[in-house]
């Protein structure tokens, strides 16, 4: 996700349902190399408590480690 630097309502919404499709199958979703105007914005809207937000290599290895 580093290209990504602005996300709409719709691009959030789409981020939710993929999170309710994987917890229904029993996964988590990871959102990995974060740019920071992005991380910002899902911290904003408290979506830091939904995801596991991965700004870097060594954050997302930690997280995909069971």
């Amino acid at each position: 996700m580093k290209e990504v630097t602005f996300m709409s309502s719709m691009g959030i919404g789409m981020l939710v349902d993929a999170r309710s499709r994987a917890a229904g199958r029993k996964m988590k979703v990871v959102l990995a190399n974060v740019a920071s105007e992005l991380e910002q914005l899902l911290r904003m809207v408290k979506l830091d408590k939904v995801f596991k937000i991965c700004t870097n290599e060594k954050q997302l290895n930690k997280a995909l480690k069971r």
